[in-house]
């Protein structure tokens, strides 16, 4: 190659260079062999080759016009994967910001921001939705006797029967924090949510986690429904449930309570 081309590979290819770098690309090497067999000299017969001619500012050596092919063509490559790792790496990064570590169960956050709107702009036709809040019977006792590992496992199982209880619904169940759990499901009515406060409370003991006193481990749930979303705010909802739960467990526990009603046995 002459002295002349050879300055103009190197301008052209420190250009390329920096091109990559702030596209954040990275380019592989070449061979000659591999050039050729892309086209060899009949590259310069391309109409659409004149282009690098303006952007350059001089004539590009058949070489470096299939070099600047396939490392644009590789660039374009490398980007696409890295925008598409990208984005997968964003989906798995949502699902653990958004999800309780321990049970699997959408955490806190996801409740007050996705699950807070879907409240407002409910997918179904019917706007009733029931809200409830639920709480493990003396889990402190139940640490103590077992200790913390133990209590993550009957945390676990807890979870699970949350999850098998509301399956069918629409809506979620979230771990609120400690021991307690909130569930939504929508478009049910009030004789389904209390149905469903009472079923709660017996799957729980169905699930037969000793509690080390010659018993179970059992739930308590406060439950509140509404006839309309656009009425009551998400957040009303949650309160009203906490306040029934706050009955249930000062009637006895193992019970669920819907909130302005009379007490439902569990």
């Amino acid at each position: 190659m002459a002295d002349k081309d050879k300055k103009l590979t190197v301008k052209i290819g420190l250009r390329l260079c920096l091109g990559l770098l702030i596209t954040g690309s990275l380019l592989c090497p070449i061979s000659g062999d591999a050039l050729q067999a892309y086209g060899g000299d009949s590259l310069s017969s391309e109409p659409h080759m004149t282009v690098l001619s303006v952007i350059f500012g001089s004539s590009v050596p058949t070489t470096t016009v299939a070099m600047l092919i396939l490392a644009a063509g590789l660039a374009m490559y490398l980007m696409m994967s890295r925008m598409k790792q990208n984005a997968a790496l964003n989906r798995k990064l949502e699902v653990m910001v958004n999800h309780d570590e321990l049970t699997g169960l959408p955490n806190r956050r996801y409740l007050e921001a996705s699950l807070s709107e879907r409240w407002h702009y409910p997918i179904k036709v019917s706007c009733q939705a029931a809200v409830f809040m639920m709480d493990i019977d003396n889990f402190k006792n139940y640490n103590d006797l077992f200790g913390h590992p133990e209590g993550d496992i009957c945390l676990k199982r807890i979870a699970e029967v949350f999850r098998r209880v509301f399956a069918e619904y629409e809506g979620a169940v979230i771990r609120y924090g400690g021991e307690e759990f909130v569930a939504v499901a929508f478009s049910v009515d009030q004789k389904e949510a209390e149905a469903l406060g009472n079923r709660i409370c017996q799957m729980a003991v169905q699930e037969g986690i000793p509690d080390g006193r010659g018993g179970c481990v059992t739930v308590s749930v406060g439950v509140c429904h509404v006839e309309d979303t656009a009425v009551a705010s998400l957040r009303t909802c949650i309160a009203n449930a906490d306040c029934a739960l706050y009955k249930a467990k000062n009637s006895g526990k193992n019970r669920a309570e819907v909130f302005g009603e009379k007490a439902v046995a569990g």
